[in-house]
């Protein structure tokens, strides 16, 4: 076999490709461990303009820090809201978003938080795949909330709060019930 300079240079090129590809990598995962409270999200209307991820999410955090509190003192709520996660058990931002759900949302009286694990449970994925066909919507990222017929890829707290005042339909429950041979695994975050 001969080894021409072509093949040396494209060797090179390749093996720096490789090396840029996993400086990369590295430098995300540092920025995300070093960042506790970043939650990735998908800005669905696309707007340039719109404040960083985490500057958002800092902001909602800040201007409804007693809205929780709010709520769970509102007597007038008999019936749970039931908001859905759908996670992978190591994904970082999952994990990052249930430790959020835990702080700011398990203290609310009418709030009951249930887990679809869809990493390692084929119906749960399966279930995640059906809810976003019911509600017209591609899903390709987790965490992905549902509540009443809200959902969003990432966690909002100022979201889930409107949609707990103002309960609708169980998106979850209808395409339950519309799947009966559908056997996912739930748990309840605690």
């Amino acid at each position: 076999m001969k080894i021409t300079i072509k093949t040396i240079i494209t060797g090179a090129l390749i093996t720096l490709l490789i090396l840029g590809i996993t400086i990369f990598i590295i430098y995300k995962n540092y920025e995300y461990k070093n960042n506790p409270d970043f939650i990735p999200t998908i800005n669905e209307n696309n707007n340039n303009d719109a404040k960083t991820e985490t500057s958002a999410n800092d902001e909602i955090q800040n201007t409804i820090n007693n809205e929780s509190d709010n709520i769970k003192n509102d007597e007038n709520k008999t019936n749970k809201v039931k908001l859905y996660l759908f996670h992978g058990s190591t994904c970082p931002a999952c994990l990052n978003a249930k430790e959020k759900m835990k702080k700011d949302l398990l203290n609310i009286d009418n709030l009951e938080i249930v887990t679809y694990e869809v990493w390692e449970n084929e119906d749960n994925a399966l279930l995640m795949d059906k809810v976003a066909e019911k509600l017209n919507i591609e899903v390709n990222y987790i965490p992905f909330l549902v509540i009443n017929s809200y959902n969003k890829v990432g966690y909002n707290k100022e979201d889930i709060l409107n949609e707990i005042n103002n309960p609708s339909q169980d998106i979850i429950k209808e395409v339950l019930d519309e799947n009966p041979d559908l056997k996912p695994i739930s748990d309840t975050l605690k």
